[in-house]
């Protein structure tokens, strides 16, 4: 049974052009990403990816695999895998490294909570709770982001130099008449 990785808060990938990215289809239909393409989509250098992926040896056991001339390739877990580390890293302003140790700690929880597709009956209330918490924290958040969105939009608004005026004269007068107002040239005295 294959299970799709996914963590709460996905951060969103640098849009790249399929047509650039050297995906490659092995076995049974499964996508995997070369170093290459991930540095595109993660925003960093080939040699950062290769740094996470050693210090995530561990986690990435069946995400990777060799590709043509002894490449490492990631399946979509593992591009999950890694997408998290750099999340983190970015979020909390932490080392690879730690990062990586807190990745296997939400794992490790993640094993802990029961599954959705194994719920016995008396865990159906607490899965309710949790779902409920879930959705508070979410609108918590989505509400602290717009507040933030208007205090920065208000913020904006102070510091934009006024419109510029607009001249009265009208549209479709000609371009001479425009240029000649009351019979003078508008730099003449």
């Amino acid at each position: 049974m294959v299970t799709k990785i996914t963590f709460r808060g996905d951060p969103g990938l640098r849009p790249i052009p399929t047509d650039t990215l050297a995906l490659q289809q092995v076995g049974g239909g499964n996508l995997f990403y070369s170093v290459k393409d991930l540095a595109k989509m993660l925003s960093l250098s080939e040699r950062q990816v290769n740094l996470r992926i050693d210090q995530m040896s561990t986690l990435l056991d069946g995400h990777i695999r060799r590709g043509s001339r002894g490449k490492r390739m990631l399946d979509q877990n593992g591009f999950t895998l890694l997408k998290r580390v750099v999340q983190i890293e970015r979020e909390k302003g932490i080392s690879s490294k730690l990062a990586v140790e807190q990745v296997k700690e939400e794992l490790e929880e993640s094993k802990s909570l029961p599954s959705r597709d194994h719920v016995e009956v008396g865990q159906t209330d607490v899965m309710v709770a949790m779902f409920r918490e879930t959705i508070d924290m979410l609108k918590r958040e989505l509400e602290a982001k717009e507040k933030e969105i208007e205090r920065l939009h208000n913020l904006l608004s102070r510091q934009l130099p006024p419109p510029p005026r607009r001249r009265r004269t009208a549209p479709d007068s000609p371009w001479w008449k425009r240029l000649f107002r009351r019979g003078k040239p508008e730099n003449a005295q």
